[in-house]
């Protein structure tokens, strides 16, 4: 969330929506180059079981802190729309 100060800096915030237990797998990180510079983004997939609250999950406004550590979410899957477990897959924030 973006919000401004008394003098008009917009800042970022963050809220905790909620606090779950989570399976998680460190998952493979990529690596390459781009522009003659070299990148590896850390990736970790965290499996959580569905519930009400987490049917409002969204890649572009949330995003799942874990041992100190921001990572953006990049994929949501509820298998075959069962609504039993999902599996939130994450990019380390730099």
């Amino acid at each position: 969330m973006v919000t401004s100060t008394p003098i008009g800096e917009q800042i970022e915030t963050t809220e905790i929506v909620m606090k779950c237990f989570a399976r998680i797998n460190g998952g493979a990180g990529k690596e390459g180059s781009g522009d003659g510079r070299f990148f590896y983004e850390k990736e970790k997939t965290f499996k959580v079981r569905y519930c009400k609250a987490l049917a409002e999950l969204t890649s572009m406004t949330m995003r799942i802190t874990y041992n100190g550590k921001a990572y953006d979410i990049t994929d949501i899957d509820d298998f075959m729309e069962r609504h039993e477990f999902l599996t939130i897959r994450g990019k380390l924030r730099e």
